[in-house]
């Protein structure tokens, strides 16, 4: 999808969001964690400080990995 995506809104920086985390844990501040998959720095230090305490988030730059592990 990140590559449609990509193709379509060329001048865009475009992230994925992965689990393991569900929405109802993390608006109840329930320890859970996420990955976000980036390949441009600024946009993962932009994602991984935006953040609670609750939520650990990790990232990465393999796009398509996370996006296939994620079906």
């Amino acid at each position: 999808m990140s590559q449609v995506l990509s193709e379509l809104f060329p001048a865009q920086k475009i992230a994925v969001l992965s689990g393991p985390n569900l929405a109802a844990e993390v608006v109840q501040n329930f320890p859970t964690a996420t990955v976000i998959v980036a390949t441009t720095l600024s946009v993962q230090r932009v994602c991984k400080a935006s953040w609670g305490v609750a939520l650990r988030v990790y990232t990465s730059q393999e796009v398509t990995s996370i996006e296939l592990a994620a079906l």
